[in-house]
């Protein structure tokens, strides 16, 4: 640890994004991209081998084929067992999370700036964004975003999804 000019050790950095796990201290916790969740949404933790615990939103894809999939077999009943109860921190710290958007649309000239605007009106960053526009005359943009909660991330899909000609707005990837 590096001392600051006040001579007073400087407390370690927490990378428990605002999550707490359940039965575990002081763990090394991510949250998963796939699902990209949000304080506010409903998470599970899930052990992982070497990189601590991931955090998924409950409704998540890979979450819901790994339940399905723990009868199979002993692997996807070992893997299944690694679930683990994680919940939000109550300490109201300010913070930001990242949120993968695919919104598909109906292409036409300034799309992408009505959905950028709709996005900046809410004060939300976007820290990456590509739109591909196909033969069908819709348009595919791929977009994440930085929010600090479930609020303002609904308000943000509303926005979005408000934009004339906006079909479908799903998180994730």
């Amino acid at each position: 640890q590096t001392l600051p000019r006040s001579g007073k050790k400087k407390p370690p950095a927490r990378h428990d994004h605002g999550v707490v796990v359940k039965g575990m201290d002081n763990c090394l916790v991510r949250l998963s991209r796939c699902c990209s969740p949000v304080p506010g949404d409903p998470i599970i933790g899930n052990v992982t081998r070497g990189k601590g615990v991931a955090v998924h939103r409950t409704d998540c894809p890979n979450i819901r084929h790994l339940m399905q999939s723990a009868s199979r077999s002993g692997s996807d009943a070992e893997k299944a067992s690694r679930l683990i109860d994680v919940a939000w921190s109550r300490d109201e710290r300010q913070g930001s999370y990242q949120v993968e958007l695919k919104i598909l649309a109906r292409d036409r000239r300034h799309l992408l700036a009505d959905v950028s605007n709709a996005i900046a009106e809410e004060k939300v960053s976007i820290l990456s964004g590509h739109m591909t526009a196909m033969k069908d005359v819709t348009a595919t943009l791929i977009m994440t975003i930085e929010v600090s909660d479930q609020n303002q991330y609904d308000r943000v899909l509303g926005r979005i999804k408000a934009v004339r000609d906006v079909i479908e707005v799903i998180r994730g990837h």
